[in-house]
């Protein structure tokens, strides 16, 4: 079997099954997300997608419209903006980083943690 990413489920939900069950199991971890506040692009776009409270907010100057008719669209349209973004992708997660409501803004830190956070460098070693 194989796991991608690395997220905290990986290790909290997948690893004691295998273990009990003697499957074997390659886990390709991102770096990224072992890093606390840190998230994969689509996990942030998607979080914004499923989470955000709020009907809109500024990206870029333009408002980026979240009402429920208008949301898928327009986290495709910012994805696309975001893909485009050079040198891809330190510019990109520039963006988010720094232009895009946080995650922590709109859910809370156990949210966070069971659905965003990667494994921690311990979990990684135990692992």
């Amino acid at each position: 079997m194989t796991f991608d990413d690395g997220f905290r489920n990986n290790f909290e939900v997948a690893a004691p099954i295998l273990k009990k069950h003697n499957v074997p199991a390659t886990f390709f971890v991102c770096k990224r997300p072992t890093e606390s506040g840190k998230y994969l692009w689509f996990v942030h776009l998607h979080m914004l997608e499923m989470r955000f409270k709020h009907e809109s907010f500024t990206f870029r100057g333009e408002r980026v419209d979240m009402s429920p008719p208008s949301r898928s669209q327009s986290i495709k349209k910012l994805q696309q903006t975001l893909m485009n973004l050079t040198p891809h992708p330190q510019a990109m997660y520039e963006a988010i980083e720094g232009e895009l409501p946080a995650l922590e803004e709109f859910m809370s830190p156990k949210e966070l943690n069971d659905r965003c956070a990667g494994m921690s460098s311990d979990e990684l070693r135990e692992l």
